[in-house]
């Protein structure tokens, strides 16, 4: 079950986990966000190579990728990927490895909803701190 938000800027955007039929769109919406490195001069990181919907899918299947949808056309426009961070086993740390928003959709608020989101599941599920290595 998602998250239902109307915001007058973007506006209705539902958040929930990212389905099978999800996976194929996060590349594209990987890549668009990671142009915006070229205004900030870090080339580099905008030019870096974006992963396959293959390497989505794990995390899709163990359900730590969360997709902002758009409900005039029912895909995806943002993503976060979160998780157990695996390198703190001494306490319980909330790890965000990916969060990304089409630049089409950035600047509206969809971000923030993801953001939203996270908050929720860390303190719902009881994690003590989140790191981001986005």
């Amino acid at each position: 079950m998602g998250c239902f938000f109307s915001t007058p800027s973007t506006g209705n955007i539902i958040v929930r986990r990212a389905t099978p039929r999800d996976v194929h769109y996060l590349p594209s919406i990987e890549y668009s966000a990671k142009q915006l490195f070229h205004i900030v001069g870090l080339s580099k990181l905008a030019d870096a190579p974006v992963p396959p919907p293959s390497l989505f899918s794990l995390d899709q299947q163990e359900g730590k990728i969360w997709v902002a949808v758009s409900r005039d056309s029912m895909e995806p426009v943002a993503l976060v990927v979160m998780g157990a961070d695996p390198t703190t086993r001494s306490r319980r740390v909330l790890s965000v490895r990916k969060f990304a928003v089409d630049q089409r959709h950035a600047r509206q608020g969809v971000g923030r909803r993801l953001r939203y989101v996270e908050c929720v599941k860390k303190g719902r599920e009881g994690w003590r701190d989140t790191l981001v290595g986005v």
